[in-house]
């Protein structure tokens, strides 16, 4: 089950979202995109999880990381003019613009490979060839101007233009600048024939243009990961199959709000089996605290960040659930309860194991029930 932006504000999730600041227009559509790894997926998360391990190892943004970044910051986005070329002539400016991330990526080529090395599923294609159809002189400018011996027809065109302005300088006459308008005319007609033969030359590799745009997103969203992960003394978690063991886990939203008042966040440790868990403890205890962390830390892992600061064991998030005062003056505090964990339970045939947390503060005035407590089990 999805978490609302409510839900994940008040565990910290968004918080943790919020520390994250891709360098990339692409790194930002990757963030923006990011969604827990589901049931079948084990395989997936744990590459992502072992390419964050790999980044965290390196210990810091080094030489070729902070100069690829710095490219990164650069770039603009341009996968709509991708997509487009699949399927439709690119205009001008669109040229340009796929040119220019063409030039970038080829800036990136020798630097991408040592960050990228020993991380799975995350290459730079070499889309030189691409880049050869917009710059056919080989000048490697980042400029988009269509030469004249692409075209016969295009230079004589624009050899009886520059011919007509120059007698324009000496006499400006009105048949003149008519014919001069001709010419522009006849000029524009043929650069769009140049344009969309351009545009059909592009189209096959278009296909690894789109694959290098997701490949610097990735490893955007990646370096920014694992700088939280150093941050915040994160670990590298080990995915089991049932026991849930979480040790010394912090939640950042709440570290850092104490510690601009001068106070420390004392870690949390718990293991969960399958089966219920109470919690129980005085008003104020902590308990509330526990269970957003227990859900912010087993959230993160499910979305391929590491855990904060460290986390022994892990399984499928089923769902994380918070139910903020919860009374009805009809039914009472614990069938209202029971109502809403119902409306919130997606309807399936065949219910998965996950974690599952349930915490409520009452609504001023209304009865303190005296048997229910906050709920959490695997």
């Amino acid at each position: 089950m999805e978490l609302t932006y409510a839900q994940k504000e008040n565990i910290g999730f968004q918080y943790v979202l919020d520390s994250l600041r891709p360098c990339s227009p692409y790194g930002v559509e990757a963030l923006r995109e990011l969604k827990p790894f589901g049931p079948g997926q084990r395989e997936a998360l744990g590459r992502q999880l072992d390419n964050l391990g790999r980044m965290v190892a390196r210990g810091g943004q080094d030489a070729p990381l902070r100069q690829l970044l710095r490219i990164f910051m650069g770039l603009k986005m341009v996968r709509p003019t991708a997509k487009k070329c699949l399927e439709a002539d690119l205009n001008a400016i669109e040229l340009f613009e796929l040119k220019r991330f063409l030039l970038q990526t080829e800036e990136m080529l020798p630097l991408f490979a040592p960050v990228a090395e020993g991380l799975e599923g995350i290459r730079l294609r070499d889309t030189g060839a691409a880049l050869d159809i917009l710059d056919p002189e080989g000048s490697r400018v980042a400029t988009f101007h269509i030469p004249d011996h692409l075209s016969p027809q295009l230079a004589q065109i624009r050899q009886e233009k520059r011919e007509v302005e120059a007698l324009i300088r000496m006499r400006p006459d009105p048949e003149l600048l008519a014919r001069r308008s001709a010419l522009a005319g006849r000029e524009e007609t043929e650069e769009m024939v140049i344009h969309s033969r351009m545009s059909a030359a592009l189209r096959p590799y278009m296909d690894g243009v789109l694959a290098n745009m997701d490949a610097i997103g990735q490893l955007d969203l990646l370096a920014e990961k694992a700088r939280v992960a150093l941050r915040y003394g994160a670990c590298q978690p080990e995915l089991t199959e049932n026991t849930l063991e979480l040790v010394d886990m912090t939640n950042p939203r709440i570290r850092d709000l104490l510690q601009t008042q001068g106070k420390d966040f004392t870690p949390i440790s718990v293991t969960l089996a399958p089966g219920a868990t109470v919690i129980t403890g005085a008003n104020m205890g902590g308990k509330s605290v526990a269970l957003k962390t227990m859900a912010l830390n087993i959230l993160l892992v499910h979305c391929g960040f590491s855990p904060l600061p460290q986390l022994a064991g892990c399984r499928c998030l089923m769902g994380c659930i918070s139910f903020p005062r919860i009374w009805s003056p009809l039914i009472g505090v614990f069938p209202a309860l029971a109502v809403r964990w119902c409306a919130s339970m997606p309807p399936s045939p065949k219910w998965r194991p996950g974690f599952i947390s349930c915490c409520w503060t009452n609504l001023p005035g209304a009865p303190t029930p005296t048997r229910a407590r906050p709920l959490s089990g695997l």
